[in-house]
This record gives structure tokens, sequence and C-alpha cells, in this order.
């Protein structure tokens, strides 16, 4: 695997990785440094699956082939 790093930035600045890795699972910062993959957030490059609550703070419109649904303003 070849990574790319932008100028000035070195393999000790980017920190450690945290959890089981696994394919699909979206990555969250733990804290200023280190990232870990989410079980329960996961997307597949055409379905974004949240495991539990969700929480949307704006619009949501939901769409099919068929109908589209709107909540929000």
């Amino acid at each position: 695997m070849v990574a790319y790093l932008p100028p000035g930035i070195t393999t000790s600045d980017i920190g450690g990785v945290s959890g089981t890795g696994a394919d699909n699972r979206i990555p969250t910062f733990t804290d200023a440094t280190n990232i870990q993959g989410e079980a329960n957030l996961t997307f597949d490059s055409s379905t974004l699956t949240v495991t539990g609550d969700a929480v949307v703070t704006d619009d949501l419109t939901l769409n099919t082939d068929s109908a589209v649904f709107n909540m929000g303003a």
C-alpha cells in the first residue's frame, strides 16, 4: 500500500488506529490524533447504514424510485 502524506506531515504526526478494522466502517476521531472504525456506522459506496439512533438537525429527504418523503421546513 502506498500512502500520500502532504509536505511537512510525517507518519509520527498521524497517531494511532484503535478498534478492530473491518470493511466499510466509517472512521471517527477518538481524540486529537487517533481514529477508530465505527461498527454501527458503515458505507459501502451506495448504502449508509446507521445501527442505533440517528439524529438529524436539518431537513431530511428520503427518495425511492416511486416516492419522495420530506421532513422539515
